[in-house]
């Protein structure tokens, strides 16, 4: 260079980082965001003005790189940076280019998930069933009725109609001939026992209802519910007050997947479970109420949040832990017995029973993992994992894979049986 003459800028470098702030401006784009961080692609107007101010900042300083290069060199201060901290430099554009790839990693998959579109369209009608409850999350609407239509590519698959009552239970019809109850029988688990997809008198509750007409039978049970709703109603102070014949039954319909709802899962969190009843593990009183998992774990919460929003996650569907443990069973287990314990102290009586529901093709796991738990801890079962009606046609309602009618109906035929044979047994001993 010549004496006196302007130094010779790098006007590569400028407006190599020019572009950059022109992809940073694309990548704030609010539409983008939208579709890639929020769960139901919408942004509050706030966000959009902020993320607006940041997308003109960016794309302003492109422009001006832009303008500007034949004044400033870009690469001028990258040297300075990497004589006086070689280090840090290095750390930094490391730090850099491992967020530059894991955002084209997600912008790929983010391209795939937007492009793949499931031929297959289920719908179910927007009939108000719940609302929100701080105590269980939510629970059905009191003194309501409504009807859910369920169709699969615009065919009609299922049209049901559900009725609770003044408690929000599912109403559960007794037999006309029936006689006055003496004893009542009280049903708890999802949606299999609430009985999604079937009548009313379709049920398990009510084909119980028939094959013990000496009980009423009050059905607990509702779609979504995990292990630990079954405890927290059984905790309710007021809980006698809704009874019209004192309970001596209690039945728990269980599924592997309410040991993922029992421990709070990520999908169980970031879709329906957040404001779930939460229980601890405590030295001097076993399992204790710790508010919801909102309340309790509002960091692992925060984080299951982030991730189910990784486009990744969302096309392999993962859930975490990403596998059930040992652990989990145990936990599962420990608020069974705590709810047995409680049925115990509010009727008297040791007529608790774990009902195992025949196998299922979205089963996750065996419910035979937890029988040496149920077997150990001193807990009564009833396994109907293998009745011939889990393998028959017409078991489950096409496409919802809803256990129908005629599935209602068996579980229930055995699992009268299976209590007057117990009831028979008992009056025997005593006399």
């Amino acid at each position: 260079m010549k004496k006196g003459a302007p130094p010779r800028h790098n006007h590569r470098a400028t407006l190599a980082m020019g572009a950059l702030f022109i992809l940073l401006g694309v990548a704030s784009s609010p539409s983008l965001i939208a579709h890639t961080v929020s769960p139901d692609g919408l942004l509050d107007p706030t966000t959009i003005s902020i993320l607006h101010c940041v997308q003109f900042m960016f794309l302003g300083i492109a422009a001006a790189l832009v303008l500007l290069r034949k004044r400033f060199d870009a690469a001028q201060p990258l040297r300075y940076w990497a004589r006086r901290s070689p280090n840090s430099l290095a750390a930094t554009i490391g730090l850099v280019g491992v967020a530059i790839l894991f955002a084209l990693f997600e912008s790929a998959f983010w391209f795939n998930n937007v492009r793949y579109v499931d031929p297959s369209v289920y719908r179910y009608s927007n009939g108000d069933i719940h609302q929100y409850d701080s105590y269980l999350g939510y629970k059905p609407i009191p003194n309501h009725e409504t009807t859910i239509t369920f169709s699969y590519n615009g065919e009609l698959i299922n049209s049901t109609t559900y009725t609770f009552d003044e408690f929000g239970r599912r109403e559960t019809p007794r037999p006309p001939d029936a006689p006055a109850p003496d004893h009542s029988m009280l049903v708890f688990g999802c949606s299999f026992a609430f009985g999604s997809c079937v009548e009313g008198d379709e049920t398990v509750a009510a084909r119980l209802a028939q094959g013990l007409p000496d009980h009423i039978v009050y059905n607990y049970a509702y779609g979504g519910y995990g292990t630990q709703h079954m405890l927290a109603i059984l905790e309710r102070n007021e809980l006698n007050e809704e009874f019209e014949a004192p309970p001596d039954v209690a039945l728990y319909f269980f599924i592997p997947a309410h040991i993922r709802r029992a421990y709070g899962s990520m999908i169980v969190i970031t879709r329906w479970g957040e404001f779930f009843p939460c229980y601890t593990p405590d030295a001097t009183n076993g399992l204790i109420r710790n508010g919801s998992f909102h309340t309790s774990d509002n960091l692992r919460v925060s984080l299951y949040h982030l991730l189910a929003r990784e486009q990744f996650m969302k096309h392999y569907k993962i859930d975490l832990p990403i596998r059930i443990g040992e652990s989990q069973i145990e936990y599962t287990v420990a608020l069974i017995d705590a709810a047995r314990r409680r049925f115990r102290d509010i009727s008297g009586s040791d007529r608790f029973y774990v009902v195992l529901w025949p196998k299922h093709p979205r089963d996750e796991i065996s419910s035979k993992a937890i029988i040496p738990r149920l077997e150990r801890a001193g807990i009564r079962y009833l396994d109907y994992t293998d009745i011939p009606e889990a393998f028959a046609p017409g078991g489950l309602t096409p496409y919802d894979l809803h256990p129908s009618a005629s599935l209602h109906e068996a579980v229930a035929k055995r699992a009268a049986q299976n209590l007057k044979s117990s009831l028979e047994m008992q009056t025997t001993a005593a006399n």
